[in-house]
């Protein structure tokens, strides 16, 4: 692996195998009276990167030149610091074009838009509870290893969970939830069963997964806006605008356990799903025939 996120290979003309390259494009040999199995690179700075296994070996049917050196993109995302992201027009518009989805959800309501201070006095007469934390906008560049035009910005708002206080400024207290992923021997078995002859596998991805539950918190939520989020409207009208959160955004501590329950409760309700107790977010389906 090069710093700049490429990986360096050489092809063995002779024996078609693969081996790691250091940054100073010196090989990685095999070490004295090692097998092909086991090789061992240096990256240049004393430390010592081990590859094991046969499967490395090269498999495609082609003529290569011998230690003909060639460049594989590593799919390398940098994050843009908060200065570059303000600096940058298109890193703007991509963080822009993620809000609008984000509200287009429902996830947070501009319509609730208050003072923060108006609300924790309020909270404090009448002695409810409310948690207020921020919204955070960050931008990365995906493909970073690529020449500009095949690089593509990708916005991204979050909920700082960090920072997040009640109407007295103490740390905000969040319910003891917790999710659990889907274990890799759950996975296995799902993959085993559709091995089976009729049955198969199919995958498919949830989009803006967790922003379809609503963030069902002990405590209402409001968030502060960033300023490059704020609609003109508010310019000069808030000191510190903050909105009511809705859903469960990324970056809750409550937000993985909110979108749990909606996941299972669709399947469970809408398909017949039967939970599976032993295994994670895993559910079954009873046959039809």
């Amino acid at each position: 692996m090069f710093a700049n996120g490429m990986i360096g290979v050489v092809v063995d003309a002779d024996e078609r195998s693969l081996t790691g390259v250091s940054h100073d494009s010196r090989r990685c040999d095999p070490g004295a009276g090692a097998p092909h199995d086991s090789l061992r690179c240096d990256p240049g700075d004393g430390e010592a990167v081990e590859q094991r296994g046969s499967d490395r070996r090269a498999t495609a049917d082609v003529n290569p030149v011998d230690r003909e050196f060639l460049i594989l993109p590593a799919a390398v995302t940098k994050l843009l610091s908060r200065k570059e992201m303000l600096s940058d027009p298109a890193a703007l518009k991509a963080v822009k074009k993620e809000a609008d989805g984000l509200t287009a959800k429902g996830t947070w309501d501009m319509s609730s838009v208050r003072e923060a201070e108006a609300l924790k006095r309020e909270a404090q007469s009448s002695g409810s509870k409310v948690h207020l934390g921020s919204l955070m906008s960050i931008c990365s560049i995906k493909f970073a290893e690529l020449a500009e035009h095949l690089q593509i910005l990708k916005g991204r708002i979050v909920y700082r969970g960090d920072s997040a206080r009640d109407e007295w400024g103490a740390a905000a207290i969040y319910q003891e939830l917790n999710a659990s992923p889907t274990s890799i021997q759950a996975a296995n078995a799902t993959i085993a069963y559709g091995c089976f002859p009729g049955n198969k596998v199919t995958s498919a991805d949830a989009v803006k997964a967790y922003v379809q539950a609503h963030l069902n918190s002990e405590h209402p939520t409001w968030v502060a806006v960033p300023p490059e989020l704020q609609p003109a409207s508010w310019r000069g009208k808030y000191k510190k605008p903050i909105v009511r959160l809705i859903k469960a955004l990324y970056g809750h501590p409550e937000s993985g356990a909110h979108w749990q329950a909606h996941f299972e409760k669709i399947l469970c309700d809408n398909f017949s799903a039967i939970a599976v107790d032993v295994t994670p977010v895993a559910t079954g389906f009873l046959s039809r025939n």
